[in-house]
């Protein structure tokens, strides 16, 4: 393997892309009922399911977001000279970007109803890294355990303050790592230690 994208594509599978957008798909149809209802915005786009490429391309731009900073979601489709990030458009439109992004989901709703896992809509892509991770890689002889705190502003139940941290809001995770790589081999949420 020489690629990045070699290494993502063994922790998100092609199968898992696939599921992602049926299930995408699935919470469109539920969400939009009879399409006849709903008048569509002039500069919005039909709808359509998205592709395998499509969606790989959703991920990658959101994991693009993630290492590059900007104020606002829609500078990165901006044709500034100082807020332009010529890949993103490239790669997809804004329009088609907020259209995925509104739909996006890794459950059946109906199917989790009664669900009591406050991470239920995001559990399937929890579990597919962390597999991925414990057979993925071999730790070395040692070990550790300790907390972290994964940054968020928006609002959830879960979110926690911590003062004395140089990350002060978000949510508090406890992570099983190699001692000498960093690597997480294992992790959970502050909510999930009682479940």
């Amino acid at each position: 393997m020489e690629e990045e994208l070699d290494y993502f594509s063994l922790f998100l599978t092609e199968e898992f892309f696939t599921e992602l957008c049926d299930l995408t798909e699935i919470y469109h149809n539920v969400k939009h009922g009879d399409k006849s209802k709903r008048r569509r915005m002039s500069h919005e786009r039909k709808w359509s399911k998205p592709d395998l490429i499509e969606m790989k391309a959703y991920i990658g731009i959101l994991l693009y977001t993630g290492v590059v900073k900007h104020a606002r979601l829609r500078d990165y489709w901006s044709r500034s000279r100082l807020f332009s990030s010529h890949y993103v458009g490239d790669i997809m439109s804004r329009d088609r970007f907020s259209q995925i992004q509104s739909n996006l989901h890794f459950v059946d709703e109906k199917e989790m109803a009664q669900n009591e896992d406050p991470l239920y809509k995001i559990r399937p892509l929890i579990s597919q890294v962390l597999i991925a991770s414990r057979i993925l890689y071999t730790p070395d002889q040692y070990l550790t355990i300790d907390e972290t705190m994964i940054r968020f502003n928006g609002r959830s139940s879960m979110k926690v303050y911590m003062p004395l941290k140089p990350i002060k809001y978000g949510f508090k995770a406890y992570v099983l790592a190699d001692s000498k790589s960093g690597y997480v081999l294992n992790w959970i949420l502050r909510s999930e230690e009682h479940t």
